[in-house]
């Protein structure tokens, strides 16, 4: 209680705060996620005038987000034994290096595709200068004989 406290309440002398006490605090274990939600009970009056009950609804408030859980432990603090682990969860540390692995695999494919523009244009400028035709320039360098590797 004291946690939601803390986190949810609305600091006196705030502008813009209205004062209201109704609250729901919905939580929610949907697709392997905590959903939370926060309503205000709003009461409107009756448009009957024999009606002693007022007609309720709801609106939603904020905050609004969605936890995953990752691990669950039988004591406190990551103290004890797991309970509950997440197969599919990742914590922000593996998050953070996945995105980076992504990143150096993808200026690694820039690299390669670099170096393979910059071979093709020194084969390109080595023909010209010498008026090879590129079979003659194959043929020179891979095939021909002259030594033995």
């Amino acid at each position: 209680k004291e946690l939601l406290q803390q986190i949810f309440n609305v600091p006196k002398g705030v502008r813009k705060s209205k004062p209201f006490i109704d609250h729901v605090f919905a939580f929610s274990y949907v697709d392997g996620h905590i959903w939370f939600r926060n309503w205000q009970i709003l009461e409107e009056p009756s448009k009957q005038p024999n009606t002693l009950r007022p007609k309720l609804r709801l609106a939603e408030i904020g905050p609004r987000f969605v936890l995953t859980p990752l691990k669950m432990f039988k004591g406190h603090y990551g103290t004890g034994g797991v309970i509950y682990s997440n197969p599919n969860g990742l914590t922000p540390t593996m998050r953070a290096t996945a995105v980076k692995q992504e990143k150096l695999i993808q200026q690694g494919k820039r690299k390669v595709t670099s170096l393979e523009r910059t071979a093709k244009r020194i084969r390109t400028i080595g023909r010209e200068r010498h008026g090879i035709e590129e079979d003659e320039f194959n043929a020179e360098v891979f095939g021909g004989g002259g030594g033995n590797f």
